[in-house]
Parts: C-alpha cells; structure tokens; sequence
C-alpha cells in the first residue's frame, strides 16, 4: 500500500492559476481521494498539462470525497451527502470544463444525477454539472495546439522510450465515463511504444473496496491481470485509476522478475514533454 501524502494536493495548490498568455477555457479541477492524498503528483502533472493549452485552471478547497465508495457499499443517504458537497464546491464555478485524473470519480460524477430523486432542486445541478464533466485525457486532446505540442517533440535520438503498458480501469472502458482518451494520448508522443493492445482482462482486481471484502477473488483476478501484462513485457504500467494503481503496484512488487515502474499516465506524459 502506497504511503500517503506528506501534504494533500489540495493543501499545496492555489484555487485559481491564470494562464500567462491569452485565456482560454476555464478549467475546474475535480482532485479525487486518490490524487488528494497519494497520487498528488497525478493531479500536479494534470495542471501543468493544462496550462500548456493556456487554459485557466480552477481548484475549489472545499472539496471532498465524490462519493463513489459510499454509493457502491449501499449507503445511498451518505453519497447523497457528498453529491451535494460536490454541487456546493462546483455548482457556482464559470467554469466551461469539470476535469478528473481518476476513473473512478469519472464515473461517480457521471452518475451524479442518478442520486437525486425526481423533483429534487439539486437535480437539474447534477445534470447540468455532469454534462460538463470529461476524463483529463479527453480534456488535453480537445484543447488547441494540444496535440501539435505533442507532435513537436523529437524522438529519443539514441536508444528508444520505455516500452509502455496502459492498463483500462474498468470505469474508463464500461459505463457512462467510458472513453480510449488515454491510450490516443500516449499513442500520440513520438517515439512511444505501447506494450500490447487493449487488456484481454481489464479488471485489476481492486473495485473500490472489493479487494478488502473478498481478498482472495480480487488476488486470483490480480494474477490474471499480472500474467497478461507478463507477455506484453512492458517497462512501465501506466493508468488512470488510483485504485488501479494501488493494486498494480501491490502486485507488481510481489511478482518475481524485473520490477516495473507503475504510474499514472499524466504524470508519464508530464515526464515526456519536459513540462
């Protein structure tokens, strides 16, 4: 498991950055669990990412947990709660875009109006909230000059890029939050080489908490998972899921043989592009 934060994201980000030249769109940067308080540097990759385009970025400090993990335990009342805190943080933004790092809060966001009853007022905020929703990938690729950017860098002139393996989390591939955004982003740096085509089984094995409750199906499905990234022998796993890469980091140190780098693949393209 990996450690958390020394400081959440949110505790180090400022809630507004201005682009330095013209503005563009306005985007409002929903962090998630995951990124707040582990993967912070996913959530910092995604904000130098986005200022590239020249987009302004917006980060409201109330925010908190999207409410997933209630919602699927059962407990409806509590993710109602959280689903209003959400409409409180957002509701009253200018903002064009909601923008997550995690598939998981993607599709809790995508949801969102699924848990408000017919008549309720905060419904029609859901909806108008989720329409604006789009996975951090989707976002990067539909702003200008984006993918030029992309193209510009040269290629490695001795040796070549890591062999790059991107897993699907489930939320990215099924459901209202499903999109490929990730995998034409990586496709799209030259000189990248992606390990393998799409899972034979996404699954990682994580699903929340589905690891914690049935430890030994969740093991099983990991292994399946781990065999398949085996034959695609990438150097580096890269996802967009911070449940996901809890599992696969679990399983990637327990596996014998040649450790592989797991990350999250905003800060991989952070890391390629120099930004």
């Amino acid at each position: 498991i990996p450690r958390l934060a020394q400081r959440p994201f949110l505790s180090q980000c400022p809630e507004r950055i201005t682009p330095q030249g013209p503005a563009g769109t306005r985007a409002a940067l929903f962090v998630g669990c995951g990124a707040n308080h582990v993967y912070t540097s996913a959530a910092r990759a995604l904000v130098q990412l986005v200022k590239m385009t020249g987009a302004e970025v917006l980060v409201p400090g109330e925010q908190e947990c999207c409410g997933l993990a209630a919602r699927v335990s059962g407990d409806r009342e509590g993710a109602l709660r959280q689903a209003r805190k959400f409409l409180a943080a957002f509701g009253g933004l200018d903002a064009d875009r909601i923008v997550t790092v995690c598939a998981s809060c993607a599709s809790q966001i995508a949801h969102l109006p699924d848990l408000f009853p017919p008549g309720d007022p905060d419904r029609g905020k859901a909806l108008n909230l989720a329409s604006r929703h789009v996975e951090a990938a989707d976002f990067l690729l539909s702003q200008p000059g984006f993918r030029e950017r992309l193209s510009q860098r040269e290629k490695p002139r001795e040796g070549r890029l890591p062999r790059v393996h991107y897993h699907t989390p489930c939320h990215l591939k099924f459901g209202p939050a499903a999109t490929a955004g990730p995998r034409k982003l990586l496709a799209l740096v030259p000189g990248m080489e992606l390990a393998g085509t799409e899972d034979r089984v996404s699954c990682c094995g994580h699903g929340g908490a589905f690891n914690l409750r049935h430890p030994e199906i969740s093991e099983g499905i990991l292994e399946t998972c781990l065999e398949n990234l085996g034959e695609a022998s990438p150097d580096v796993v890269v996802s967009g899921c911070t449940g996901c890469l809890v599992q696969l980091s679990e399983g990637a140190a327990l596996r014998p043989g040649p450790r592989v780098e797991v990350v999250h693949y905003l800060e991989w393209v952070q890391r390629l592009l120099g930004a």
